[in-house]
């Protein structure tokens, strides 16, 4: 997949360090940043329309699962998991996949060139949200991923609302555009529920967000004890080596 042209705004100078997030972000000119969330940002046109169509291409090649299909066929929407299946049923790990599919390597690559103080995300979950889906209010767990949750939108925009775990009167809603990438860390990842709602066309700052059919891909990194990688079935990757990372590594 051809990833020369998306990035060129990136330098070393201006290497995101995850460790001096902060709430809002003004001084890097290529940071796009719609919520008062802190340790939230939004980095748009992260990835080309070109490489936007690849990655949907590869995507829809592969087997979806959702809609009575398994694994995971209670869920209303489609997904598909690579590195780790998570059980949205029993909200736990179930099974190691192995390595991450090679149509992602581009943006792996992107992340770790881009944002310094991060670690190799060993998980990636394709979500399909068609119109008329969202998803309810959430935290990822704490104790199964680690401190960086990176999403990445293609096709159509949406709304996601931060509400305040302690005071569901403090929210923050920002805006996703196609190819935008979310990061969340410190206060936005633990500390604030994030949702999408159902609504087929929404308002931000007076534009109108007509939804359509939306892909995301969330990354993460799995965050596992030696004991805990035993009770998951297939925990050898493909390449022999451990998949998941220290505790202190790295929406459903």
């Amino acid at each position: 997949m051809n990833s020369s042209n998306s990035s060129e705004h990136f330098t070393s100078q201006n290497k995101i360090k995850l460790s001096s997030i902060t709430s809002p972000v003004t001084e890097i000119s290529h940071l796009s940043l719609n919520s008062p969330v802190d340790g939230s940002y939004i980095i748009d046109e992260f990835i080309t329309k070109q490489e936007e169509i690849e990655l949907i291409n590869s995507i829809d090649l592969r087997e979806w699962s959702g809609n009575g299909i398994p694994p995971n066929p209670e869920m209303r929407r489609r997904t598909q998991h690579y590195g780790y299946e998570f059980s949205y049923r029993y909200r736990k790990v179930v099974q190691n996949l192995g390595t991450l599919p090679t149509f992602l390597d581009f943006i792996i690559a992107r992340f770790i060139k881009q944002i310094s103080e991060m670690e190799y995300p060993n998980m990636c979950i394709v979500n399909e949200y068609q119109v008329g889906q969202g998803i309810m209010p959430h935290m990822d767990s704490a104790e199964l991923f680690g401190p960086v949750i990176l999403s990445l939108s293609l096709l159509s925009p949406c709304l996601m609302t931060f509400t305040h775990t302690q005071d569901s009167s403090n929210q923050s809603i920002v805006l996703l555009r196609p190819r935008s990438l979310l990061i969340m860390t410190k206060s936005s990842r633990f500390n604030y529920k994030h949702s999408i709602s159902k609504d087929a066309i929404e308002y931000y700052n007076g534009e109108e967000i007509k939804r359509d059919r939306r892909v995301s891909l969330t990354f993460r990194t799995i965050v596992t004890s030696k004991d805990e990688e035993e009770k998951i079935v297939g925990t050898d990757c493909k390449s022999g080596m451990r998949c998941t990372t220290k505790s202190n590594a790295f929406h459903l």
